[in-house]
């Protein structure tokens, strides 16, 4: 017989009940999740968008939230700033190579280049703009090598590189030297050439390249820029 009391509960609706509250926070969770990729797909909306502007003077724009915070990511102590000595407790190599020219070539050119990761030769008429590159999303080989002819460094590293080891890289990117502020005349970009090494620093007719990616990794990248910096025969502020 009812009593209209309902401080107990039957079985039914205690069942009830619990299915109501699974569901419910199913319900959140996915919410939460959908919210989730949308922001995750905006940021690359934009990031992409924002790499792929161009116009008649400037290259393409670049995007540093790809790899977070540089803060977030600190470097080793430096040991040395000396070029050779960082590149030997490295285990890494420096080389020079001969000039394989500069002319400028339609976007729709095929150039093939004798050193890997390029270091000179023929390039698209637009360089690529100083700036960290979001990972699977950088400038085309020809605009970066236009890059090389003005002087800058790039910093390039293997696709797969793990994602601590890219933010470190843009803490790098991001440290004052030479003569300039944070990012002077630097790209720091995913190769996409296949290049042999695990990260890389290019300029124009040279390159410092290690197979294996360490701590000491860091003065040798840190050496190479200060030296290789504007150096180049098409200098642009």
């Amino acid at each position: 017989m009812a009593t209209g009391d309902d401080d107990e509960q039957s079985p039914d609706a205690e069942r009830l009940i619990s299915e109501r509250e699974a569901a419910a926070r199913q319900t959140r969770r996915r919410i939460a999740k959908f919210t989730a990729i949308g922001c995750l797909i905006a940021t690359a909306i934009f990031g992409a968008a924002e790499v792929a502007t161009t116009d008649d003077e400037d290259p393409p724009a670049t995007d540093s939230s790809a790899v977070g915070a540089a803060e977030d990511f600190a470097l080793p102590a430096q040991q040395t700033d000396n070029l050779a000595a960082a590149v030997k407790a490295a285990g890494c190599k420096l080389a020079a190579f001969r000039s394989e020219g500069a002319e400028h070539v339609p976007e729709t050119a095929s150039v093939t280049y004798k050193t890997n990761p390029p270091t000179s030769g023929d390039h698209f008429q637009v360089p690529g703009q100083d700036g960290v590159y979001l990972p699977g999303n950088p400038p085309q080989t020809g605009n970066w090598v236009h890059s090389l002819e003005h002087g800058r460094v790039l910093f390039q590293y293997r696709k797969g590189t793990p994602q601590d080891r890219i933010g470190q890289l843009e803490t790098l990117f991001n440290e004052p030297y030479s003569s300039g502020g944070p990012g002077y005349h630097t790209l720091l970009l995913e190769n996409t050439t296949r290049m042999p090494f695990a990260v890389a620093a290019v300029a124009w007719t040279r390159y410092m390249a290690c197979e294996t990616f360490s701590d000491r990794t860091f003065d040798a990248l840190r050496a190479f820029r200060a030296d290789a910096v504007d150096k180049a025969p098409e200098q642009v502020p």
